[in-house]
C-alpha cells in the first residue's frame, strides 16, 4: 500500500481543482447537453461533488465498523434524470470541500489491515479501501476531463460520453 499517501494527497486536491475549472467555463454553457443522452458540465461537476456525501462516507464506515460487508451499487443511473441538473451547483462545491476533507481525516485514521479489509461488491472482484478510495481518484477525474472535454471540444472530435 506503498500508494496510500498519494492517493490521499491527490483526492484532498480534487475539490481545489474542480472548483478553479469550473470558474473558467461560461456560466450559459454548464448546463447545455452537447450530446444526446449524456450529461452536461453542470451534472458532471454535481455528480462529482456530492459523490462522498451520498456513497463514499458511508462505505468507508461501513469498512471501519462492520464485519460483514456488502455494498450497493451507486451510479448515476441510480438517481431520476434530471437530478443532477437540479442540483444548486454552488451549493454542490462548497459541500465538496467539507465532504472530502471529512473523507481524508477518516481514511487518514485507517490502520494497515484496514486498508485491505475485504468486502462484497457486486460490480468487482474485490473491493476494499484501497481500491475504493483508488476507484475515487480516478472517478474524480474522469469526470473533471469530461468536463474540460465539453467545454473546450470542438463538435467533430467530442466523443459520445
Amino acid at each position: 500500500m506503498k500508494d496510500v499517501k498519494q492517493i490521499l494527497s491527490c483526492l484532498e486536491k480534487t475539490p481545489e481543482i474542480l472548483s478553479g475549472l469550473l470558474t473558467r467555463i461560461p456560466e450559459d454553457i454548464l448546463k447545455t447537453r452537447r450530446i444526446d443522452n449524456s450529461w452536461s458540465i453542470h451534472e458532471h461537476a454535481c455528480h462529482v461533488a456530492i459523490g462522498d456525501r451520498i456513497g463514499f462516507l458511508a462505505r468507508l464506515h461501513q469498512f471501519l465498523n462492520e464485519e460483514s460487508l456488502l455494498f450497493t451499487p451507486l451510479s448515476g443511473e441510480s438517481f431520476p434524470e434530471d437530478h443532477f441538473m437540479k442540483l444548486d451547483l454552488e451549493q454542490a462545491i462548497d459541500g465538496f470541500f467539507n465532504d472530502r476533507a471529512e473523507l481524508i481525516d477518516k481514511a487518514g485514521s485507517l490502520d494497515e489491515p484496514l486498508w485491505s479489509k475485504e468486502g462484497e461488491h457486486p460490480e468487482y472482484v474485490t473491493y476494499t479501501p484501497h481500491i475504493m478510495l483508488r476507484h475515487l481518484l480516478m472517478h474524480d477525474h474522469l469526470h473533471m476531463y469530461r468536463i474540460e472535454e465539453l467545454w473546450l471540444t470542438r463538435d467533430e472530435y467530442l466523443s459520445s460520453i
